[in-house]
């Protein structure tokens, strides 16, 4: 016996956790800063989960413990290619004996189908659809504040591509964060991470390879850091070399960083999505 017990069919799951759409909701009320933070951020630790994805619980029984059992998650109901999207480790639940498993790293907008498979015994296919207009974080382990640019409307009314371009944080191991095993997999495996542009000043000429591995292309640009340094005629320069990367079909997906991911990294996102239309 194998039955699908949860998402339902036809359900909406978010991608965004309760407290990033609350965050979501106060900055388009115009707060900033410190107003947007609400109180429990000030609890040690909370900042982190910030820029961590939802994460969606997918349960079913099996009557057999024995054999193998996968989750397959696509975006075509043949499931001809199955999503890059993370799956955890598979567990069972000590009250009721169910099996489950969260998922992460969803795209914004879309339909999915999911099966299970227990040995020879296949589910029935079920389909779940994500919100429109969410912001797409990634789950990358150690790597906080990794983001998806697409997803977002066009004044023409298209939508930028989700799954091409990414931003974040720095990759290196250094004060207890950058990519570990499972991240270098999510990373060149799952999202397929062809470049990394890197726009640190401060580790420009010492880091030559990527800490992803030597098959992703290390596009080393250091970036004016100081306020309005990036519309001098060397900030031009600049972002000349960084458009000349993004202008290679054969770069993407191409993730950006700096060292945290905010201020170098929001404004090249910025002037990318505003040349996209948005």
């Amino acid at each position: 016996m194998l039955k699908l017990c949860s998402p339902k069919n036809g359900a909406e799951i978010s991608v965004m956790t309760a407290l990033q759409r609350e965050l979501a909701r106060l900055h388009r009320e115009g707060k900033r800063g410190r107003d947007a933070i609400p109180e429990i951020l000030k609890a040690e630790g909370e900042r982190e989960g910030l820029s961590a994805p939802a994460e969606a619980i997918f349960s079913w029984k099996c009557d057999d413990p024995t054999v193998p059992m996968t989750l397959d998650i696509s975006e075509r109901a043949d499931f001809v290619g199955l999503a890059p999207v993370s799956v955890g480790m598979i567990r069972q639940s000590a009250e009721d004996g169910a099996y489950f498993v969260p998922v992460t790293n969803f795209c914004v907008g879309r339909t999915y189908f999911w099966r299970v498979i227990c040995g020879d015994m296949v589910s029935e296919t079920r389909s779940f659809t994500t919100p429109e207009g969410q912001i797409r974080t990634v789950r990358v382990e150690n790597v906080p504040n990794f983001r998806d640019l697409g997803g977002k409307r066009t004044e023409s009314g298209k939508k930028v591509k989700q799954g091409l371009l990414y931003r974040g944080t720095f990759l290196e191991n250094e004060d207890g964060r950058g990519l570990t095993r499972n991240g270098t997999e999510t990373f060149v495996r799952e999202l397929g991470i062809r470049t990394e542009i890197d726009l640190r000043e401060e580790s420009y000429g010492k880091v030559e390879v990527s800490p992803a591995g030597e098959e992703v292309r290390l596009v080393p640009v250091p970036f004016d850091s100081s306020w309005g340094g990036t519309l001098n005629d060397r900030g031009m320069g600049q972002m000349q070399m960084i458009f000349a990367a993004l202008s290679d079909e054969t770069a993407y997906p191409i993730y950006y960083h700096c060292h945290a991911g905010a201020d170098r990294t929001g404004f090249l996102s910025v002037a990318i999505l505003y040349l996209l239309g948005v």
